[in-house]
């Protein structure tokens, strides 16, 4: 078997949660680099610390891109219980961390959409996937654990050696900077 080449290598789209935390310890020696995005979530801060902890514990790149998108308040993106619904959101990542892959000479980009997203997030769906690498040229788009849920996540977690407990997974944490429990995140965690 000849030595790896650097197109072997994918970028994973790291939120600090546990679908991302799973798929960058799948990717295992393939990972070449995980890239964080800051579109004004509420979560900013314990996702990017949660994210760059999981990056620095595989001994991998990470970078955080800025989406500049309009307020969350003006899209009507409220905090509370309920789906976070960010209109053109993965749209918005997956572009730039395609534009990032092919600048780094990375072939695949990988997404943490699972089977639970479905309902909820459109873009989370395998159509949307399919749709999407139909224009991204050399750079193909991955969703490895598009028909896992939540439950089959965690199993995967202790299979590939994830540590969940530098993992964030809320959207809307408290000013004692705990979960809420009542966002759609805390609750398949909780349920998982």
């Amino acid at each position: 078997m000849g030595k790896k080449m650097k197109d072997d290598k994918v970028l994973v789209c790291l939120s600090g949660g546990l679908d991302s935390a799973v798929l960058a310890h799948m990717a295992g020696d393939r990972l070449g680099l995980c890239i964080f995005f800051d579109y004004g979530q509420q979560a900013l801060h314990q996702e990017r610390a949660a994210s760059k902890a999981i990056a620095d514990n595989l001994g991998v790149r990470w970078a955080e891109v800025l989406i500049l998108l309009l307020s969350l308040k003006k899209m009507n993106v409220k905090p509370g219980k309920g789906a976070r619904v960010v209109p053109a959101r993965n749209l918005n990542m997956l572009a730039k961390a395609t534009m990032f892959a092919q600048a780094h000479g990375l072939k695949e980009v990988w997404f943490g959409a699972t089977a639970d997203d479905f309902d909820d997030y459109e873009d989370c769906r395998p159509g949307f996937f399919a749709g999407l690498n139909r224009c991204t040229g050399d750079v193909s788009i991955v969703a490895p654990l598009i028909g896992k849920t939540a439950t089959q996540i965690v199993k995967m977690a202790s299979r590939y050696g994830a540590d969940l407990g530098k993992t964030w997974s809320c959207y809307a944490p408290q000013k004692n900077n705990l979960p809420c429990g009542v966002c759609n995140s805390c609750l398949r965690r909780i349920n998982a």
